[in-house]
């Protein structure tokens, strides 16, 4: 009774993670629609990313890694929503404050990864960043999040995956240089258009965090019972 009552709650946790990853596919398909919409408005203006925010990267030395430490993040641990510093390698303190010297993560930042699996986004939505980051571009939208929205949806938009398809080089991996990052050459409104796109996406988002922190907490609530079940 006790492995049928265990098999069941991990059966109600398991809908309850489908239910929420589909209330966020189609919270962000809303996002990415009335992104599209603004984009095809004819009074946009052409800029270069790195004239409209701060773009970095993180560290390409490999720091010694220790058992316990400050998490390393790289393209791997990166989701749209939300950083998975569970499974990163941990460093000194020493060296996460000589990356963040340069590349310092902060609420409201953008990542984008550069090699291997290139242009997973990920919207830094941490209260407190207590993490350094390896081989990830740092878009410091923190520093004006009035761009935060555009350029997040921008980044996820068909308009980017196109840029990102001419743009690849290597052979055997594949990465996106930082030059080529800042260069992006992308559209904007004006600043009253862009107020009322934060508007209409504010709420949006900020419902994807919620639901995100929510379903991080049932995915690891979901191991647990795995484990108990595995266990018996």
């Amino acid at each position: 009774k006790e492995q049928e009552k265990r098999v069941n709650t991990y059966n109600a946790i398991k809908k309850r993670i489908q239910l929420k990853q589909k209330i966020n596919e189609n919270l962000e398909k809303t996002a990415q629609c009335l992104f599209e919409e603004y984009y095809r408005k004819e009074n946009l203006e052409k800029v270069i990313l790195s004239n409209l925010v701060d773009v970095r990267d993180g560290t390409h030395d490999s720091p010694v890694f220790l058992p316990k430490g400050y998490p390393l993040v790289t393209s791997q641990n990166l989701s749209p929503f939300y950083i998975n510093k569970n499974e990163t390698n941990k460093i000194s303190e020493e060296d996460y404050k000589k990356i963040n010297e340069r590349s310092l993560v902060e609420t409201n930042d953008i990542l984008m990864s550069m090699i291997g699996t290139v242009g997973n986004v990920s919207l830094v939505t941490d209260e407190k960043v207590t993490f350094a980051i390896k081989n990830v571009a740092l878009l410091k939208t923190s520093m004006n999040t009035t761009y935060r929205n555009w350029v997040l949806c921008f980044l996820k938009s068909h308009n980017f995956s196109k840029w990102l398809n001419e743009t690849l080089t290597g052979s055997t991996q594949q990465y996106v240089s930082l030059g080529e990052i800042r260069k992006i050459s992308f559209k904007i409104p004006t600043i009253n258009e862009l107020n009322k796109f934060n508007l209409a996406t504010n709420p949006i988002i900020n419902m994807i965090i919620k639901e995100t922190a929510e379903l991080v907490k049932l995915q690891e609530l979901k191991q647990l019972v795995i484990s108990r079940i595995s266990g018996m």
